[in-house]
């Protein structure tokens, strides 16, 4: 479809697709920038959710400055979205998804973007707007994106989203990188997150913020592989609901590399299996556990193992390298020998009864 080189009406959404389409998009400039105008709005037809929905690839076009979305899919659209730089939306997301039908859920690959300051000041954690935000039945592939200064999250999925995040970098976002499920119990949102850079999240400030979150709501099972985490405000990573199979990341200067928690709002048991994971200088704790009282489910934790490569290595933590809290004792699996603890202080606190050798120094 062939566009001017600068879109930028006076009123109204710049461009909108509805219903079956196969429209290409390439090297334009949207100002989106009448009241609650969006830059690309990609619909179902009629704008309904149980109606076919378009189709559209966008590349290399600069979407600056809209005043709501700066791209809206919704229904059972798809979209393929690469290479183009999504910035400071005034009151909404860089990238928006809603309304996928179950059983048709809105698609989108998002890959090689730069996607940045969006959404209003924060001044709060229900202020602001997120980097890609992603809302009922939901396939997203993330690949390769730029995902930075966001003044909400810098990726949200909630309500059956189901994410690949892959080689991103996503950094100093106001409150959590990524964060998945949303308010109603049992969520069944799932991440498969790899290979990407998460660093320095949380710069609104109050009591910190996330790498990444999974929230107490999620019911599903989650992996998180081969991540750098650094300078978190909180945690690099906090799991509060559901399953996380969690190897070979590395967390350095986050306030905890890690905070496994069952608490009164948890929708299920909630379950870590870490593996070859390594947690540098964390100021309070590399792998904290803590159960709340009155929690309704249980804590299911195994940290480290004997097999090559399921080690995990603990390096000059500020308080223990697994620390607990609990209102009794919280019984950690932490096969003897199957965790490598290298600097005086990075032990294992008494009350975790872990069943590993407990080091109050130097260790193997």
């Amino acid at each position: 479809k062939t566009c001017p080189a600068v879109l930028a009406p006076s009123v109204g959404d710049a461009l909108t697709f509805q219903g079956p389409t196969g429209d290409i998009l390439e090297n334009f400039r949207i100002n989106a920038t009448a009241a609650n105008a969006r830059g690309v709005v990609i619909a179902s037809w009629n704008f309904s959710p149980t109606q076919p929905g378009a189709g559209v690839s966008l590349a290399f076009n600069a979407i600056i400055n809209p005043n709501s979305y700066g791209i809206l899919i919704t229904g059972q659209s798809q979209a393929i979205i690469r290479h183009n730089a999504i910035i400071g939306s005034v009151s909404a997301s860089g990238i928006g998804m809603q309304q996928g039908p179950t059983g048709n859920p809105t698609r989108a690959t998002i890959a090689y973007n730069e996607i940045a300051n969006n959404g209003p000041p924060s001044t709060g954690p229900i202020s602001g707007a997120s980097g890609i935000e992603m809302i009922a039945s939901t396939v997203v592939n993330i690949v390769g994106n730029d995902i930075h200064g966001n003044t909400r999250f810098g990726i949200v999925g909630r309500d059956d989203s189901h994410l690949t995040i892959d080689s991103n970098t996503i950094v100093a976002n106001a409150l959590n990188g990524v964060i998945l499920c949303g308010p109603d119990a049992n969520d069944p949102s799932t991440a498969t997150i790899s290979g990407n850079v998460i660093d320095g999240n949380g710069t609104y400030g109050g009591d910190g913020y996330n790498g990444v979150e999974f929230y107490a709501t999620c019911a599903g099972a989650q992996v998180v592989q081969g991540n750098t985490f650094d300078g978190n405000s909180l945690n690099g990573i906090y799991i509060g609901g559901g399953s996380l199979s969690l190897s070979n990341n590395t967390f350095s200067n986050n306030k905890n590399g890690i905070t496994v928690n069952a608490s009164t709002l948890s929708s299920t048991s909630v379950r870590l299996n870490a593996f070859g994971n390594t947690f540098i200088n964390n100021p309070q704790d590399g792998i904290f556990a803590q159960i709340d009282s009155g929690a309704p489910h249980e804590l299911i934790v195994t940290i480290g193992g004997t097999q090559i490569g399921q080690a995990n290595h603990f390096s000059g933590q500020g308080f223990h390298a697994i620390g607990c809290l609990a209102p009794s004792a919280l019984l950690l699996n932490c096969p003897a020998g199957g965790n490598t603890f290298v600097t005086a202080g990075d032990n294992i606190e008494p009350s975790c009864n872990c069943n590993d050798i407990f080091h109050s120094g130097f260790g193997p």
